[in-house]
């Protein structure tokens, strides 16, 4: 029969129709998985890198602040060993103040000493040359009473 010919053609038609809708649909539901499991995949690497950025900034932190930690550390150092320095020379302007004044001291002492042992010198040599100049006159004088002496018993 014609028309059950026409109808199983047609039947025919559809069930080709309907199957290679099928295929199309597991085509795209494949196509559809494969893109999202790349997508899945893009993701999770992004994903990864962005962890392995954040590890690498975290770690990059860690780094300056022991950076930092280590300059200030150093800075620190520097300060108290120039604090020490100028204490340092600070002291042995004041010892040698300290030393140049005893120094000025003893020579003080020493020109005084030396002043009083002049002057002790001179007095000496003064009384001497008193002593002199009275045993002298005395020489004189008894020169002078022995020639009045001489001048009497003539």
């Amino acid at each position: 029969m014609p028309g059950d010919d026409e109808q199983l053609r047609e039947e025919a038609r559809r069930i080709v129709e309907n199957e290679k809708q099928e295929e199309e649909l597991k085509r795209q539901k494949v196509e559809e998985k494969r893109l999202a499991k790349d997508e899945d995949e893009l993701w999770i690497q992004e994903k990864q890198r962005l962890l392995d950025d954040v590890k690498r900034l975290e770690e990059q932190k860690k780094d300056e602040l022991e950076r930092a930690k280590k300059l200030k550390a150093e800075a620190i150092k520097d300060a108290l060993l120039k604090k020490q320095q100028l204490k340092r020379e600070k002291e042995l302007k004041l010892l040698q103040k300290q030393q140049q004044k005893q120094l000025e001291r003893e020579q003080e002492i020493e020109n005084r000493r030396k002043q009083i042992a002049l002057k002790k010198q001179l007095e000496l040599d003064r009384e001497r040359e008193m002593e002199r100049e009275l045993l002298r006159k005395q020489q004189l004088e008894l020169e002078r009473l022995k020639l009045e002496e001489a001048d009497l018993e003539r």
